[in-house]
């Protein structure tokens, strides 16, 4: 999959290297099971039209930036949405960087620069996405561009148990300590990566504090462990994890204390 950083600056120079393709527009953090429905149908699409599947996203979250009072926004860092969107067969993954003044493009300019001019044939997304300065451009405002030949679709809402499926109830999961009720949202349990070293890797949401049943991953090897998080969002494990010299994945099955 190539990874294409986009900002401000050089959005002309990379329309000049620009493939046609079905672009998937939104966020994507945790690549979570509604998302996974968005990226399925625009890859019908893209191979029903023979063209390239791209996903356009933004970094920081635009949140972190328009409301610096709150920064835990995220379920994950960047580089594991990318890992992700490789495995669903992903082509190309436009980064834009979101600043204040990326805040300000109106949402036509923002479609002609960087949807359009980026390439897109076709636009997925999903119900409730929304762009342009202060998100006035949302899927109704969409629909114009049926008229100069750009096809449209937009994906329903997706639900579990009358549940929409959503970062938000999954970040709730996590701040109620239900993360055994994640895999119903995300496609499987959530997970965070830490070094014995710098401790929790940046972008990442604790679950509550408490006792919890985990699976860490490392060096090859799955096994089973309790992790409680303290007061300040420290983890202690009740295994020796201090000699593992990679980032161990921390599986969080259920809340146990």
């Amino acid at each position: 999959m190539e990874k294409i950083y986009v900002n401000i600056d050089n959005i002309a120079d990379i329309q000049m290297e620009k493939s046609n393709s079905v672009m998937v527009l939104g966020y994507f953090d945790g690549v979570h099971l509604g998302h996974q429905e968005v990226l399925k149908s625009a890859k019908q699409i893209a191979c029903k039209c023979n063209l390239k599947l791209s996903v356009l996203s933004f970094f920081p979250h635009p949140k972190s930036v328009l409301n610096k009072k709150f920064t835990d926004f995220y379920l994950e860092p960047i580089e594991d949405r990318i890992e992700k969107l490789k495995k669903l067969e992903v082509d190309t993954f436009y980064i834009v960087e979101f600043n204040e003044r990326f805040s300000k493009v109106d949402p036509d300019a923002f479609i002609k620069d960087y949807v359009l001019g980026l390439g897109a044939k076709h636009i997925v997304c999903g119900f409730d996405y929304k762009y342009g300065y202060k998100a006035s451009g949302n899927t109704d405002t969409l629909q114009k561009y049926r008229e100069i030949g750009i096809g449209i679709t937009i994906i329903n809402e997706q639900k579990h148990c009358k549940i929409k499926i959503s970062s938000t109830v999954i970040r709730d999961c996590l701040e109620n300590g239900e993360v055994h009720h994640i895999p119903h949202y995300l496609g499987g349990h959530y997970f965070i990566k830490y070094c014995s070293i710098q401790g929790v890797l940046s972008h990442y949401k604790f679950p509550l504090t408490g006792k919890y049943k985990t699976m860490l991953e490392f060096e090859n090897n799955s096994i089973l462990s309790f992790v409680t998080i303290d007061d300040v969002k420290k983890l202690h494990f009740d295994c020796n994890v201090s000699h593992v010299k990679q980032p161990i994945k921390v599986y969080w099955l259920e809340k146990v204390g």
